[in-house]
């Protein structure tokens, strides 16, 4: 029983450390990685004074691991969601948090991300770093409605605008616009 990533000449080094005189047969690339799962293979003894050729079949179980920890930093601008950036995460990963989760405030920020299972890899959970940068402020001002001569300010209704940073009001609300 070996771990994925372990080579055929891993296996083999192994296979002489437990049955020492014992080699693979019939493989052509020692530094190959083969799938996780059950395989068989053909093994040789290759004879001494005492013992004649024996050639059999080993199975060997290779088992799944862990992916490696992703050390790639993801780069965000300030008002963006995991959504806007996922395509960057390495191949298997994904967030934990939904797509509409803010990358936050300027700076570093650490998200939970998983990694899903697949032939050769258990599930592996981790974090990555998203770098944001700022953001540019985008305002869309209000549209005043129109005054009389004489009315207040607060007479005049504003509609639209932007309103993610807040809300647009008079300052002097009570002020009488002149002419």
């Amino acid at each position: 029983e070996v771990d994925y990533m372990t080579t055929y000449e891993g296996i083999q080094n192994k296979l002489q450390e437990q049955n020492p005189g014992w080699a693979l047969r019939g493989i052509t690339e020692m530094l190959e990685t083969p799938n996780a799962g059950k395989i068989t293979l053909a093994v040789v003894y290759a004879g001494d004074a005492n013992h004649t050729e024996v050639v059999d079949e080993v199975e060997v179980t290779i088992n799944k691991i862990e992916k490696p920890a992703t050390t790639k930093v993801l780069e965000a601008t300030f008002g963006q969601t995991l959504g806007d950036i996922k395509e960057q995460l390495p191949t298997g990963w994904s967030f934990v948090d939904s797509d509409e989760t803010s990358v936050g405030n300027a700076g570093n920020n650490s998200f939970n991300i998983v990694y899903g299972e697949d032939t050769n890899y258990k599930e592996t959970a981790g974090t990555i770093t998203v770098h944001v940068g700022k953001g540019t402020l985008t305002l869309t001002y209000p549209t005043a409605s129109s005054l009389t001569y004489g009315q207040k300010l607060s007479e005049s209704r504003l509609t639209g605008g932007s309103t993610l940073y807040g809300e647009f009001r008079w300052k002097n609300a009570n002020e009488v616009p002149t002419v």
